[in-house]
């Protein structure tokens, strides 16, 4: 049966939730058309993309990285491991302050001292050292 509403050929997603399928999705709009990006769409394809790289969550990458994680060819597991280094600095401080937000003052007086020397390895790129003092 013919219906005038079915869109023939294959389907592009806008990134617009939960229309996010099938990728590369369609970023330059036709003329009179809108491209809208729903950024948890965006965090949860960019996910998916970390995962078959083994690396852990996305809380700390702005929208535009997890964007670009998203392109065709793209190596997910240098792009990862690069902004990792690049914002290392920032990575220790927002875990040392998610960290401090649970009330580790409370557990015991190294705690603390743990916590600083931990975050100061992680910011310094020591990575083992940070499994070790923690």
């Amino acid at each position: 049966m013919f219906d005038p509403f079915r869109r023939r050929g294959p389907r592009k997603g806008t990134g617009m939730w939960p229309f996010v399928n099938p990728r590369p999705w369609d970023l330059i709009p036709e003329p009179g058309f809108a491209v809208l990006i729903d950024p948890v769409a965006v965090s949860q394809e960019a996910a998916r993309e970390l995962r078959k790289a083994e690396w852990p969550g996305i809380s700390l990458m702005e929208d535009a990285f997890q964007l670009a994680l998203l392109g065709d060819g793209v190596d997910v597991a240098s792009m990862v491991e690069s902004w990792f280094t690049t914002n290392r600095q920032g990575v220790a401080a927002e875990i040392d302050q998610r960290i401090r937000s649970y009330g580790i003052n409370r557990l015991s007086a190294s705690v603390e001292t743990a916590v600083d020397e931990a975050c100061a390895a992680y910011a310094s790129g020591k990575y083992l050292t940070v499994v070790r003092i923690l």
